[in-house]
């Protein structure tokens, strides 16, 4: 098990090696098992103008342990197929494509695998001068803090999963919302592991208090973010045993 959550560890990206010039990033990752249902996931590439493009995605994989880990894997290698070999840089046709991949590879067509993944991909680049956002979601919203009207923004994901033979919404397209960036403007990724969470007296942390904690951080640095945040959830959890993964991603545009 040890070994699995070596290799696990090793798929994830360290942001430490990927430092630029147009964000910084804080991580917030807490399997509730060795390994992990959950992962999150980078690209880079350079686009026409030769500027640099990145791609970051949160993906809350069915299940948690040995079986949510075995799920990640597999999302972990078709992201990296669909964006970095085959190139697909529009992140709903990468979710498109993913959806398509991982019900093929699950043979969900002639099996009961209900299997699937929760996610949502932002792509940040800088073009004629404007930074950029573009983001998709399956189930998984987006929040960005502009630094100018300092007021929380909340994308919602389409109601569509990345697999599953019980997708109501299968024929449902995925959607793009593009959004300009700002110097200071704060982007936040997460899987439902957090808000899910709950306390002594059973109830959930929730959205409200997430996004409580996320307004009142337009001028705080990402180090002391991170700490606040798992400072307040700690408090929050208290003794009560974690009941999902959790995975969170901050991003600063500098």
């Amino acid at each position: 098990m040890r070994y699995a959550e070596t290799i696990q560890q090793a798929i994830l990206p360290d942001f430490n090696l990927n430092k630029n010039k147009l964000f910084e990033t804080f991580v917030i990752y807490r399997p509730k098992d060795i390994v992990s249902g959950d992962f999150y996931w980078y690209a880079k590439h350079t686009n026409e103008n030769n500027n640099e493009v990145h791609f970051f995605a949160v993906v809350d994989c069915t299940g948690h342990g040995v079986p949510g880990a075995f799920m990640s894997m597999i999302g972990n290698r078709l992201l990296n197929e669909i964006v970095n070999e085959r190139r697909i840089t529009v992140p709903s046709q990468v979710l498109e494509l993913l959806n398509n991949e991982v019900r093929n590879a699950l043979r969900q067509e002639q099996t009961d695998n209900n299997d699937g993944m929760d996610l949502c991909m932002c792509k940040i680049e800088k073009r004629n001068g404007q930074t950029k956002a573009v983001y998709s979601g399956a189930k998984r919203p987006l929040y960005i803090l502009k630094s100018s009207s300092q007021k929380l923004e909340r994308l919602k994901g389409d109601r569509k999963s990345i697999g599953g033979i019980s997708n109501k919404n299968l024929d449902i397209p995925f959607t793009d919302t593009e959004t300009e960036l700002s110097k200071g403007d704060l982007i936040y990724m997460f899987s439902d592991g957090i808000t899910d969470q709950n306390g002594p007296d059973r109830k959930r942390y929730g959205s409200k208090r997430l996004e409580k904690q996320i307004e009142s951080f337009i001028d705080t640095n990402l180090k002391e973010q991170k700490e606040l945040l798992e400072k307040d959830l700690d408090g929050f959890v208290q003794d009560e045993e974690q009941r999902d993964d959790i995975s969170m991603i901050g991003i600063r545009i500098l």
